[in-house]
């Protein structure tokens, strides 16, 4: 009877964790889905990226001096987060730098935002026109700009530090990324990234 009773807990335990295995993939499955901006959101219908009033796109300057990715934009592609210990997408693209490196515009534009939390550290978002924003993130705490300060393209607006404390093993980095309609898109459809 006992032989019988342990099989049966041996199954409900069994029976459990295959529900909890499936819920947790399709919840997965579901955020990347959602998460993905269709492609007709990021392209206009010549297929190129937002242009300006006078119709030359739009080319982004590099975010700093000297760029290098340490990773890299995935729209649905899952990337694994040693700070957080999960896969995710990441839908932006992290530069190395060393801590204090000067951090630019990458285009002429409005500041929106300037804040602090504790997941993203110091981020500012600039506004380069109605479709079109970028958001630095992982700054130092003191920031160069303010809401509503008008910036150009290459103007220095801040610098790295750790402060992104979701991506904290990464080290000092900047963490860049481009909204277009309010959707994250991959940056290098503005930013030139060879040698990078």
């Amino acid at each position: 009877m006992s032989n019988s009773n342990n099989q049966r807990k041996t199954n409900i335990k069994l029976a459990t964790y295959g529900v909890l295995v499936a819920a947790f993939i399709l919840t997965i499955a579901l955020i990347v889905a959602f998460s993905m901006p269709s492609a007709n959101k990021n392209l206009s219908q010549d297929d190129t990226p937002t242009q300006e009033t006078n119709n030359t796109p739009i080319v982004f300057t590099s975010p700093l001096e000297d760029a290098t990715i340490l990773m890299g934009y995935s729209g649905s592609a899952l990337q694994f987060n040693a700070t957080l210990n999960q896969w995710e997408a990441h839908k932006a693209i992290d530069f190395s730098a060393t801590s204090g490196a000067n951090v630019m515009a990458v285009y002429d534009g409005v500041v929106e935002s300037v804040k602090s939390s504790y997941l993203m550290g110091t981020t500012i978002t600039i506004r380069h026109n109605d479709k079109l924003a970028t958001v630095y993130a992982a700054l130092d705490t003191e920031p160069t700009v303010k809401e509503g300060d008008q910036v150009k393209k290459g103007q220095v607006i801040g610098k790295v530090a750790s402060s992104n404390q979701a991506e904290a093993k990464q080290g000092a980095h900047l963490h860049f990324e481009v909204l277009e309609n309010g959707a994250k898109i991959d940056p290098s459809q503005y930013l030139t990234l060879e040698n990078k």
